[in-house]
């Protein structure tokens, strides 16, 4: 299952009043699980849990190394090759995030009939091979775990810093009054994007607490300006946040701060 399928059973009020002891294994695939989550599955969830990253390119976190590795997303499967380039392009060292690349038989192919699609997903190893651009940040350990640091178009670029959601967002799902989070750039007349958190609440909740609660737990460059609190998230088939869509629904807004 998706993330927010684990999410709403875990959640759900009746959870505990069904016997799980025959279920020997559990997958989660698609977007990232957080790891509030992925840490109580490990804990409460019954027989073992595994985690898959890919689209074509797979890496597999599997029980035993959920344990000792829990923020990573595993391995590469065999025959399997995965690399981090910096923004010039190059590859870098174990422990430095940039776009995630890979190289394996089951990656597509490409976009039918759109060349530049093609072009634009695609960058050419030192051996002249082709490998696939996900789109996605992240970095590597020197034992070869991968780590999911973002999406490269959610990142914000204020005041000339780099801020990934996904950090603010690992923090506002920790307040016991969020059920949903998700973090944008939006216009700020001083540094061009500013953060601002879309939420949606589980209890009664004042914009000015999430904003306060989230500031006193994050760095100083990652504060949110603003917090706006709706209905439900909009999310694609696989569950996925769709912020491409919150942007443009809140593209108006511009902040003085």
């Amino acid at each position: 299952m998706v993330p927010l399928q684990y999410q709403k059973l875990y959640e759900h009020s009746e959870r505990t009043n069904y016997d799980l002891g025959t279920l020997e294994s559990s997958m989660c695939c698609g977007p990232a699980l957080p790891l509030w989550l992925k840490n109580k599955l490990e804990k409460e969830w019954p027989g073992g849990f595994i985690e898959l990253y890919g689209l074509g390119l797979v890496t597999i976190l599997s029980p035993e190394d959920l344990l000792r590795k829990p923020e990573s997303v595993g391995v590469t499967c065999p025959g399997q090759r995965i690399g981090i380039l910096s923004k010039d392009d190059e590859l870098v060292g174990s422990g430095e995030s940039g776009e995630i690349v890979g190289e394996c038989q089951f990656t597509m192919s490409g976009y039918h009939e759109n060349p530049a699609a093609n072009e634009e997903a695609t960058w050419v190893h030192p051996d002249g091979s082709r490998w696939l651009r996900t789109g996605d940040v992240g970095r590597v350990d020197k034992d070869g775990y991968l780590y999911l640091v973002d999406r490269k178009k959610d990142m914000i670029v204020s005041g000339g810093q780099n801020i990934y959601p996904a950090d603010i967002e690992t923090v506002l799902f920790e307040h016991p009054d969020i059920a949903d989070a998700a973090v944008i750039g939006l216009s700020s007349e001083k540094w061009g994007k500013t953060p601002v958190a879309i939420v949606v609440a589980r209890n009664e909740i004042r914009i000015d607490d999430v904003i306060g609660w989230t500031n006193t737990r994050v760095g100083k460059q990652q504060r949110i300006t603003d917090a706006i609190i709706i209905d439900e998230l909009p999310r694609n088939p696989n569950g996925k946040v769709l912020k491409r869509e919150l942007r443009d629904r809140y593209a108006h807004l511009n902040y003085h701060k």
